[in-house]
């Protein structure tokens, strides 16, 4: 590929500091791989002096491979990550060894150990764990600006407490131990390089040349490290990015850095990469509309499109409910080859009824997402177990699992003899029931409690039975007070993305479409079995499906992929799904214009994957929510309206 005006302008760039605006499609690894090969050939620097950073191993791997398959010779440049660098540092001074890095089980050990010593009653849960440690790391990547007025609002007062004497014992763990996390290899380097002038010296003399990739996706502890690195009187630094891409704040990430940048290199060079390769027309115009709502970037006219292809389709639409906009995502997918069709959301909890649907008409589609369905939480077994039960199709396993859900005192023992329990609550009577010497049924006074809580709960079950499906939800949940048991017990087993508030609301969703629990249940059988007979779990189920369809009708399956996910890809027909409050922005950052705003960023990379055609689709009225204010930004916005009807669609709710 050829090289256009600005490409060729950052190309050739030689010394001293640049930035590159790469919005999406530009083609900056191709920018990136052309400079490395210009420096070496045309500017004659050695290939060592060279230091590309790119964020994840497999992005260094690739540029590397696609910079050695242009190179006729072998350039020995370095490539790596952030922290491979670093680590690779302190490694080279003999600091630390790689039998010195903490494993991901490990971490888990440190930080359970942690909270037990400080008499935390969660510290033994895996949530809590994973999500202190997720903490541990925005902490050490950002510092104290976390607890700093303005930060992103992740903890309240009382946990940051927390937070703060857990991080201090983890940190001693680790000291005592002389071992180091991911992060860490940021900060000690950081301190090793500025403890140590010689070592400093050395590196900046290695490194004379340096440049970043996805360079909106900095932090401000790897920016300082780099700095660092850098020699005072040349910076030949070429950072390349897109503050408008910057998605990652969870991780510490700061696309404000990008402005920094230009104060801190005076007389920076800026390239704006205006050519939009990938995307047609009207699928730019529409992300550009959405992403200038921001407030907080780097101005820039909108991109340019290639002049010799079509226009593009763009298509916004908006429905009652998620069932009706997952028919009418399935009926559009007939349009298309459906391998050339990427569906994208937030979370999966945005896209559960299409999964359902999917599965239930035999569509074929691919996931990138943790190998779980909703109807595999243990909470939403519970659930089923129950509607079963009331329904007379429970079996031993059901009644097992509700026994003491929520707690009711009586013994597992009272199952045992049971081969099948569709009459379980007798078999449970009977146990705790005595013959006299008379032949007269009788039981101890022990048992008396027993029995009085099996007949509250056979009369519950015949309740639930007589009811409409919501409300016999309703009254599982708050009359037999099966919510608050899950609430208590099933925090460690909220595998699947969702909240405690974003599970019961997904229930609830589920629920409403249906008048009696009997078809519920039926519904469920056929959601998880998708007419096949073995005993697979669902997404393994699904998996089998993909293949039997594409090998049978030769249609590629659609991909589902949430939208951190679909980041550096790109698909001819995107579906953005479950565009709503909520979800899309995200529950979270409702409150925080810093945490919106990284949110729009989010729906532009969602955006901008599309190729040709873009459709947003979202629904609201049901449960009280409105559709994602994304969404009604657009579909306000004048600049859109003029001769729209055929490119956006708008069905208000």
């Amino acid at each position: 590929m050829q090289l256009n005006k600005e490409q060729e302008r950052a190309v050739g760039h030689t010394d001293g500091p640049m930035l590159v605006l790469a919005g999406p499609g530009s083609g900056k690894t191709h920018v990136l791989t052309n400079r490395i090969k210009a420096l070496i050939e045309e500017a004659k620097v050695p290939p060592d002096n060279i230091l590309v950073i790119t964020f994840s191993k497999k992005a260094a791997q690739s540029m590397q491979y696609r910079f050695n398959m242009m190179s006729n010779a072998f350039y020995p440049v370095n490539f790596g990550t952030f922290h491979a660098v670093f680590f690779h540092i302190l490694t080279y001074h003999g600091l630390y060894s790689k039998e010195g890095i903490l494993d991901s089980k490990t971490k888990l050990i440190y930080v359970k150990r942690a909270g037990r010593f400080l008499n935390i009653k969660k510290a033994s849960d895996l949530s809590w764990q994973k999500d202190m440690l997720d903490k541990i790391s925005y902490y050490k990547n950002i510092g104290e600006m976390l607890f700093k007025e303005g930060a992103p609002d992740i903890m309240d007062k009382e946990e940051k407490e927390e937070f703060r004497k857990v991080f201090e014992k983890y940190m001693l763990l680790c000291r005592k131990n002389n071992v180091l996390d991911f992060d860490d290899m940021v900060c000690e380097c950081r301190r090793f390089l500025e403890s140590n002038e010689a070592a400093l010296k050395f590196w900046q003399q290695k490194f004379k040349y340096i440049l970043i990739d996805e360079f909106q996706d900095i932090n401000a502890a790897q920016y300082e490290v780099v700095k660092l690195l850098l020699d005072g009187k040349s910076s030949n630094i070429f950072a390349v990015g897109d503050d408008d891409q910057s998605i990652y704040g969870f991780r510490g990430a700061a696309p404000g850095i990008m402005r920094t940048f230009l104060d801190d290199f005076k007389g920076c060079e800026v390239v704006n990469l205006k050519l939009n390769y990938r995307c047609a027309y009207e699928v730019v115009r529409l992300a550009d509309a959405s992403i200038n709502h921001n407030k907080d970037r780097m101005s820039r006219p909108m991109q340019q499109t290639l002049k010799n292809r079509k226009r593009g389709c763009t298509y916004i639409k908006t429905f009652e409910t998620a069932k009706e906009e997952a028919e009418y995502i399935i009926e559009e997918l007939k349009k298309y080859n459906t391998g050339d069709v990427a569906i994208l959301y937030r979370s999966n909890h945005s896209v559960s009824a299409l999964e359902d649907e999917f599965k239930i008409k035999g569509i074929a589609y691919t996931k990138s997402a943790p190998k779980i369905s909703f109807y595999e939480l243990d909470a939403a077994k519970l659930i089923i177990s129950y509607m079963k039960i009331a329904c007379g199709k429970g079996e031993k396993e059901d009644f097992l699992r509700c026994l003491n859900a929520p707690q009711r005192g009586i013994d597992r023992e009272a199952l045992n003899n049971a081969a099948s329990c569709h009459d379980g609550f007798r078999i449970m009577k009977d146990y705790y029931m005595h013959q006299g010497d008379d032949n007269e049924r009788l039981f101890l006074q022990e048992d008396e409690e027993a029995l009085k809580k099996i007949d509250k709960w056979e009369r519950d079950c015949l309740l639930i039975k007589s009811l409409p499906a919501p409300a016999a939800l309703n009254y599982l949940l708050l009359g037999v007070g099966v919510r608050k048991h899950i609430e208590n017990n099933y925090k460690r087993d909220f595998r699947y993305p969702l909240n405690e508030d974003e599970f019961f609301a997904e229930l609830k969703e589920r629920f409403a479409g249906f008048d009696a629990i009997e078809t519920i249940i039926d519904a469920v059988y056929e959601i998880e079995n998708c007419g096949m007979d073995n005993k697979k779990s669902a997404d393994e189920k699904t998996h089998l499906q993909v293949n039997r369809s594409y090998d049978e009708n030769g249609a590629s399956p659609v991909t589902l992929m949430s939208a951190h996910a679909s980041k550096g890809l790109e698909f001819p027909v995107v579906f953005v799904a479950g565009l709503q409050d909520g979800l899309f922005p995200h529950h979270k950052y409702l409150n925080s214009m810093a945490g919106i705003e990284e949110e729009r960023r989010l729906l532009y990379v969602a955006m901008t994957r599309a190729e040709d055609v873009l459709y947003l689709c979202g629904h609201g009225s049901e449960h009280g929510k409105r559709v994602s204010r994304f969404i009604a930004e657009l579909t306000e916005d004048n600049n859109l309206k003029d001769n729209a009807a055929k490119r956006i669609s708008v069905n208000p709710s």
